[in-house]
């Protein structure tokens, strides 16, 4: 009797229905070393390809980073610094979908060009990538450095506008954006339709930036 006990025990279709019995106490046994080996695993993966993003303060000072993921799981906790370039041609701005590798405001329209600065970058690096070969055409000029919030987190805001003087010029920025005056811009706010960070600076912002008839003023044009 025990020698054929035996030889069901060994046998092949029940030693299957065994491993999961074998996997749990080896579990039991070994847990907290198997945990501890896949947490060191996972954090020496993260840190290969985990995004950090700079901690800076009003000012716009670095003062510390923090892994992007634990930003946006914390939003508010940090503030973060992004560029925003504002283009425009004979008074009107250029406005597209906003891309879905963005933080926040996926698909809703809004200037252009846009990125949230990586720790170790710096403003002229990521104005260069962001214009490109427009860069060569004219030179973005600082205009406004200001605070926004969302639900994603804290922002420090450097706006730069970028004027062209040929609309074919923008055949670099692609197909899917069209230009807008401001009082069309102004007529369609509130309605869903462009981001709110583009209608907080229209709102806030349009009296610095153009006149009664939604002119670039004359400090802004470059």
């Amino acid at each position: 009797m025990a020698h054929a006990f035996t030889l069901l025990l060994f046998d092949g279709m029940t030693w299957w229905w065994l491993l999961p019995l074998l996997v749990l106490f080896v579990l039991l046994v070994e847990g907290k070393q198997l945990i501890k080996g896949y947490r060191c695993f996972i954090t020496r993966i993260l840190r290969r390809t985990e995004v950090w993003l700079p901690i800076v303060d009003d000012v716009g000072n670095v003062v510390g980073k923090v892994p992007q993921c634990v930003s946006l799981d914390t939003p508010g906790r940090y503030q973060h610094p992004v560029v925003r370039v504002l283009v425009w041609h004979q008074d009107k701005l250029f406005l597209r979908p906003r891309s879905i590798k963005t933080l926040f405001e996926q698909g809703m329209v809004d200037l252009p060009l846009e990125k949230v600065l990586d720790y170790g970058e710096n403003t002229e690096e990521v104005l260069a990538t962001l214009c490109g070969r427009l860069s060569k055409v004219a030179t973005p000029r600082f205009l406004l450095k200001y605070k926004h919030e969302n639900q994603e987190g804290r922002w420090l805001v450097l706006l730069y506008v970028l004027p062209l003087s040929d609309k074919g010029e923008l055949e670099v920025l692609g197909q899917d954006g069209k230009f807008w005056p401001l009082q069309q811009i102004k007529a369609n706010s509130g309605k869903a339709f462009f981001s709110r960070i583009l209608e907080g600076e229209i709102q806030l912002f349009s009296d610095l930036l153009f006149d009664a008839d939604g002119r670039f003023l004359k400090h802004v044009q470059v």
